[in-house]
């Protein structure tokens, strides 16, 4: 931003710190009026650990002022204990709020704008530098809305995304300061565009994971670092007040440079006074000051940051899909249940002795090809590797939501793999396939009508999820929320059921390792994740995807783990990757990426959470996969799908004309203004809104409700005879509606290969 240099005050026989603005700053039409506005701004602010402004002015077209000088390095350059950097963001802390509370944002915050001095104690004594730059919050005219003009290592998320900054953006710089006291470097190193990124999209690091000692202290920088605004910290004394007790313990020194002053705030060694100019720049010296050595130092910028460019890969586009309808074939696994209303039954065939242990996932997107392909609609094949067809059960849960209280009405119905669940007075009842013992009532006989699952009384959140193998077999494995603790039962090859083995329950399983209370559950392609009450989630099954979230693992994660990511409200997985809600309707995505499910602008896999573009006060999401044919190969596609502002979004495969090809970033989906529900599952995406289901999509089954089978439904179609919908699901060609008075209809691939393409009721 400028240059500092050490000048005298030949009136007052003083010394003090010239900052003047750099050149390239000289082409702004409005940075006279701008410096001159901040400046006063400056100059006003009266704060023990804010740096005295003395003088401003503009001379020859360049801006400049003065302010006091301090003898002592800045906080990049000092070596602090853990204690004297909590108390050195304290008083940051104090003077960031001060300036606040008088509508100044600095927007700059940074170890460098940090002096530290000694008082006579020798205790620390932070001064904030540059208030220069500031903006004022209140006067729009002057606020540059798109300009970043803070170091990119330690600007907030929003200011990157083009947002105003707030004090709220202030604390977000100060804990990436925090974070690069302790540790020795920014939380995201990089090139610029690498660092913007991850600041919109990544997940903080741990302090811990390089000052094990200070794990204490990861809470209170990961929530001041929280990608929304409003789920940090009310203010910065609040955030300084939790670090200094986290940090109370006292630790060794910081590595880095000995004591000694910076150059930018002492003369040069060696170096006399030169009063006929300022620094090495050839700046004359301005009127009524004398240059007293010639040393100076230029702020740093991104440009000078350690080169780790953004992974780039290969992008996987999905092949163009044929101009007539889809080839969707039957599912030819499917056994047929005798009984009207229900899912075919999955393949009773067990596994084959040279199936691997743990799968593996399959080819996460097909490769760009000028031939037809299709979406096989709940089918089990031979594949290249792993592949899911698995319903999601959206999750949208209310903040704590207590033992036997209903959880949001989305999580009362499940459905994947030929298997259907749904809660009804706090009862679970299951039917359909049982090959794994699915269906939770000691057996693994199909039942063709629904049976209640005993042992389990307040139940508030039901999830089915399935996973396909490559020796053409397939595992369907259920999961619950009752009395405030998971349980799980079914296929388990990947440890999805949480209990520690690999053996399949055909009945409930406490899944333990899970502290305090469960308010949501999910599970699928192997992984198996849980929220708690106090919003902490936990993942565990199938890793080598990354969905379990907690990075790279070869092997199956045999017992809840906790994953860093912090106010979780919402969990849903499947196709090998978990999406999560956050308070303050943040979306992060993690696992799989082939077909560009992670919402992040690329198609690398992630194997910790990252924050989706481009939409913001997401309410619900679900995700669903699907086998993808391409010229002979099958290829796993995975679909999300969330509400944002009341409208759908999706990204991922796309399954329809409009959205052919995969999206990397969210796309709105015409049409759905007023959603409260999602469903999506092997190209079939459902709404509920007021009472009514919408569906689009595949309908080679009629799951879509539209007569018309051999067609795909392009834009969300109205369900007849759906009215008081408060739950739906889709999943393997089959979709369900559960009413206000808990009566349940079907319609879709019901028996087997029939396709029914209205609603029918169901009997439970």
């Amino acid at each position: 931003m400028g240059e500092v240099y050490l000048v005298t005050n030949p009136s007052l026989s003083r010394r003090e710190a010239m900052k003047i603005l750099s050149v390239s700053g000289q082409g702004n039409g409005n940075l006279g009026q701008r410096f001159m506005t901040e400046a006063q701004i400056a100059a006003g602010l009266t704060h023990s650990s804010i740096v005295t402004v003395y003088r401003y002015g503009i001379e020859d077209d360049t801006p400049w002022f003065t302010m006091a000088y301090l003898d002592g390095p800045d906080l990049a350059e000092a070596t602090l204990s853990p204690t004297e950097i909590g108390a050195t963001i304290t008083e940051v802390a104090d003077a960031l709020d001060y300036a606040h509370e008088r509508g100044v944002v600095h927007r700059d915050i940074k170890p460098s704008n940090i002096v530290i001095t000694r008082r006579r104690d020798n205790s620390v004594h932070a001064t904030v530098l540059d208030f220069g730059i500031a903006k004022l919050a209140t006067n729009p005219d002057l606020t540059a809305v798109n300009s970043l003009v803070g170091t990119a290592a330690y600007t907030a998320p929003e200011v990157v995304s083009g947002r105003t900054a707030t004090a709220a953006s202030d604390q977000y710089s100060l804990a990436c300061t925090v974070y690069a006291s302790l540790t020795g470097q920014p939380p995201f190193v990089g090139e610029l565009p690498a660092i913007l990124h991850a600041h919109v999209a990544a997940q903080p690091p741990l302090v811990s994971a390089v000052r094990p000692e200070l794990a204490a202290a990861d809470r209170v920088v990961q929530r001041a670092m929280s990608k929304a605004p409003a789920q940090r910290y009310p203010d910065c004394q609040s955030f300084a007040n939790d670090l200094r007790t986290a940090l109370a313990a006292p630790g060794p020194s910081v590595a880095g440079h000995q004591w000694s002053p910076s150059p930018a705030y002492a003369p040069a060694a060696g170096q006399s006074s030169s009063p006929g100019h300022l620094g090495q720049s050839g700046y004359p010296p301005l009127p009524g000051y004398v240059a007293t050595q010639v040393s100076s130092v230029t702020s740093p910028t991104p440009g000078g940051l350690p080169a780790l460019p953004l992974p780039q890969g290969p992008a996987h586009p999905a092949p163009p899909l044929s101009a007539g309808p889809y080839p969707f074939p039957g599912p030819p696994n499917a056994a047929t249940v005798a009984a009207p209303g229900f899912y075919p039954a999955a393949p009773a065939s067990g596994y084959p002795a040279a199936a691997e242990a743990h799968p593996s996932p399959a080819p996460t997107g097909p490769r760009h090809k000028k031939r037809s392909t299709g979406i096989i609609v709940g089918v089990v094949l031979a594949v290249a590797a792993l592949v899911a067809v698995g319903a999601t059960s959206p999750l949208w849960w209310p903040d704590s939501t207590p033992t036997g209280k209903t959880a949001f009405p989305q999580n009362q119905i499940a459905a994947s793999g030929g298997t259907t669940c749904v809660i009804r007075l706090g009862e679970l009842y299951c039917w359909g396939s049982n090959k794994n013992g699915q269906v939770g009532d000691g057996s693994t006989t199909d039942r063709s009508t629904p049976v209640k699952v005993p042992g389990l009384t307040d139940v508030t959140a039901v999830y089915v999820g399935r996973v396909t193998y490559t020796d053409n077999t397939s595992g369907v494995t259920t999961c619950a929320v009752a009395g405030g603790a998971a349980y799980c039962w079914g296929h388990n090859r990947s440890y999805e059921v949480g209990d520690g083995s690999t053996t399949d329950r055909s009945s409930p399983v406490k899944v333990p390792g899970l502290p305090g209370t469960v308010v949501g559950i999910a599970t699928g392609f192997g992984t198996t994740c849980a929220v708690t009450a106090v919003k902490t989630l936990y993942c565990w099954g199938h890793a080598k995807t990354g969905a379990v979230g907690t990075g790279p693992s070869e092997e199956p994660i045999a017992q809840p783990v906790e994953v860093n990511l912090a106010d979780v409200e919402t969990v849903v997985t499947s196709g090998g990757a978990t999406c999560a809600i956050v308070t303050g309707g943040d979306l992060y995505c993690w696992g799989s990426n082939g077909t560009g499910q992670l919402g992040n602008g690329t198609t690398e896999m992630r194997s910790r959470p990252g924050r989706v573009l481009n939409i913001d006060d997401v309410t619900a999401v679900a995700i669903g996969s699907a086998i993808v044919k391409d010229d002979g190969e099958d290829f796993t596609t995975v679909t999300p799908c969330a509400i944002a502002a009341q409208t759908v979004h999706c990204w991922g495969y796309g399954f329809t004309p409009d959205s052919r090809g995969n999206r990397t970033v969210p796309v709105e989906v015409p049409g759905t203004d007023g959603a409260d529900s999602i469903t999506v599952d092997v190209g079939t995406a459902c709404t509920t809104s007021g009472g009514l289901v919408h569906c689009w999509g595949n309908n080679e089954y009629g799951q879509a409700a539209v007569e018309d089978t051999g067609r795909l439904v392009p834009k969300p179609n109205l369900v007849a005879g759906l009215t008081d919908t408060r739950a739906v699901v889709t999943g393997s060609s089959v979709t369900c509606a559960i009413g206000q008075a808990d009566e349940l209809k079907c319609w879709g691939a019901l028996h087997g290969s029939e396709k029914i393409t209205s609603p029918q009721t169901v009997d439970y």
